[in-house]
C-alpha cells in the first residue's frame, strides 16, 4: 500500500511540475489530483501524526482540491513534503523499524540523500557519493565501524571537486563559507584522517582494540559538510 502512495504522489508531483500556470487548469492534472485524494488522503491521515507537517500539507491539498482551486507551488510543496517522509518510513519498514529507531541507527539523514538524489547538475554526478552515504548508513547500523571511517574519508576525498578545489584541505582553508563551517570541516579532515588511516594502515599486535561508535561520531560535522553542497549546487 505504502509503494501505491509513493508511485502516485510521485506521478503527481511530476505532472505539477511539468505545469508551469499557477493555476492548474490542465484536465490531465485534475484526475491526477482527483485519484491522489481518493486513494491517498484517508490512509496518509491515518498514518502521520496529528501534528505533523506532513498531516497539515495532506489536510491542505484535500481541501484545496475541494475548493477547486489547484496552488500548482503550494502543492509542489505539500506533495514533496509528503514524500519525503513516506520514503523515510519505507526504509524504516524495510529494515523492520520504527522511525525513532531507524533515525537512530542512522549516520546520515535520510533526508540528506533524498536531497542529493533530486538534484540536478550539469558538472557532477552525484551517484557514487549517495551509494557511499548508502552504504555509510547501512554499516553504521551494523556496527561496522572501520568501515565507517573508511567510508567518512572517502567521502571528504571525493568532494572536494564541488568546491572548486581538487583536495579537501583546501576547501578546510581556502572555501568561503562560515567560520563555523571552516572549523568543523578543519576538524573534520583531521580528525578522521587519523582515525581512517590507524584503522587502516596498522598491523596485527598481541593485543588489539577495536574502534567503537563515539570514535567515528563524526555525523554532526558530514552533516554541515553535506548540507553546505546541497546549499550550493
Amino acid at each position: 500500500m505504502l509503494e501505491s502512495i509513493i508511485e502516485i504522489t510521485s506521478k503527481l508531483l511530476v505532472s505539477f511540475r511539468k505545469n508551469r500556470s499557477a493555476e492548474i487548469s490542465t484536465q490531465t492534472v485534475k484526475v491526477s489530483a482527483e485519484e491522489w485524494v481518493r486513494t491517498c488522503y484517508e490512509p496518509l491521515s491515518k498514518l502521520f501524526d496529528q501534528s505533523s507537517k506532513e498531516l497539515q500539507a495532506v489536510k491542505y491539498c484535500y481541501e484545496n482540491f475541494a475548493n477547486g482551486r489547484l496552488s500548482r507551488l503550494k502543492w509542489q510543496k505539500s506533495l514533496s513534503l509528503i514524500l519525503k517522509k513516506l520514503k523515510i518510513i519505507l526504509a524504516a519498514n524495510a529494515k523492520g523499524l520504527s522511525i525513532e529507531v531507524f533515525n537512530d541507527s542512522l549516520f546520515v539523514d535520510e533526508q540528506r540523500i533524498i536531497s542529493f538524489k533530486t538534484l540536478k547538475n550539469n558538472n557532477f554526478d552525484f551517484d557514487r557519493l549517495i551509494k557511499m552515504l548508502e552504504e555509510l548508513n547501512d554499516n553504521y547500523s551494523r556496527k561496522n565501524y572501520h568501515a565507517v571511517a573508511f567510508l567518512i574519508r572517502a567521502i571528504i576525498d571525493h568532494v572536494p571537486p564541488i568546491f572548486n578545489f581538487n583536495e579537501f584541505v583546501e576547501v578546510c582553508n581556502n572555501y568561503a563559507g562560515s567560520r563555523s563551517f571552516k572549523d568543523s570541516m578543519i576538524f573534520l579532515d583531521k580528525s578522521i584522517r587519523k582515525i581512517a588511516d590507524g584503522n587502516l594502515h596498522t598491523t596485527i599486535r598481541k593485543k588489539e582494540t577495536l574502534p567503537t561508535q563515539k570514535q567515528v561520531s563524526f555525523d554532526s560535522d558530514l552533516d554541515v559538510l553535506l548540507s553546505e553542497i546541497i546549499r550550493i549546487v
